[in-house]
């Protein structure tokens, strides 16, 4: 089934996330993702939102808007490893 409404939908880590409204936006694709993928991305995405409120100095290249959702899943796994 997931397959099918892949093929119906597109690829949730097709999605390209640019800002915490995006997430809102492509919410019925990224229902698709499984449990533990949805754990991993809302991870990177809460670093990411911090990340963003630092001072240039300070930001984290790892952490940042402007990657599809299947790359910020894998650095997040890369990263927590």
């Amino acid at each position: 089934m997931r397959k099918l409404l892949t093929l119906f939908f597109g690829d949730p880590k097709n999605v390209v996330l640019n800002s915490k409204e995006d997430i809102q936006k492509h919410a019925g694709k990224l229902s698709m993702l499984t449990d533990e993928e949805k754990e991993i991305l809302a991870d990177y995405l809460a670093h990411a939102e911090v990340n963003q409120r630092l001072p240039g100095n300070a930001k984290n290249p790892n952490y940042q808007y402007g990657v599809s959702v299947g790359q910020a899943i894998d650095k997040q796994k890369c990263l927590t490893n």
